[in-house]
């Protein structure tokens, strides 16, 4: 009987010649080639529509907060937030642009979310978004959310990807550059964001 205890140090050993074809590295320095399971059939910011879709939009859009490699909450649009009592956040805007050349103000913020917790939404989120009560903006760094009862994770729930940040002209950090129905979808860059 064949045992195989060292079978991941064979595979591996066994995948190295491939590190060498010329396929096998990106093409142009500087583009990451991503292979998705299935084209997305949507990437409207804020709805589920799978996990290819969901890859995409975390190419093109941004949002209050992330996450970072390792799992811990970490600051994306947002530079810092702190809570307000016990039923508000603040949280401060870092200088950031979308890729149409605006800066990024907490009155996009405000909109953002007053669309996803709309009555007509059909937002992944919508449900968690209709516990604010209401949205202060203060200045255009400062957003304020003051919600209908205390909620302690207000931040990680906009850290996830269902919940980006748009513009109220609807622009997002990265453009589509191009697509190819059911083959590929590419994006671009914005230089400033």
């Amino acid at each position: 009987m064949l045992k195989f205890r060292n079978f991941p140090i064979l595979a591996g050993a066994a995948a190295l010649p491939f590190l060498r074809m010329r396929g096998a590295r990106a093409a142009t320095p500087g583009t990451m080639t991503f292979g998705l399971s299935s084209y997305p059939p949507s990437i409207q910011p804020w709805a589920n529509t799978g996990t290819a879709a969901a890859t995409v939009k975390l190419m093109i859009h941004r949002g209050l907060t992330g996450f970072a490699p390792d799992g811990s909450l970490r600051a994306e649009l947002a530079e810092s937030w702190a809570p307000e009592g016990t039923t508000a956040w603040v949280f401060k805007l870092r200088d950031a642009t979308f890729q149409n050349g605006e800066k990024v103000t907490s009155a996009d913020v405000k909109w953002t979310i007053e669309q996803v917790a709309g009555e007509k939404s059909t937002a992944y989120l919508r449900t968690q978004m209709q516990s604010i009560d209401k949205i202060e903006t203060p200045d255009d760094k400062t957003v304020r959310f003051v919600m209908k009862e205390p909620v302690a994770i207000l931040p990680v729930t906009l850290a996830n990807f269902h919940m980006p940040i748009v513009s109220i002209d609807c622009h997002g950090t990265y453009s589509m550059r191009s697509t190819s129905p059911a083959c590929s979808a590419a994006t671009r860059r914005f230089s400033s964001a």
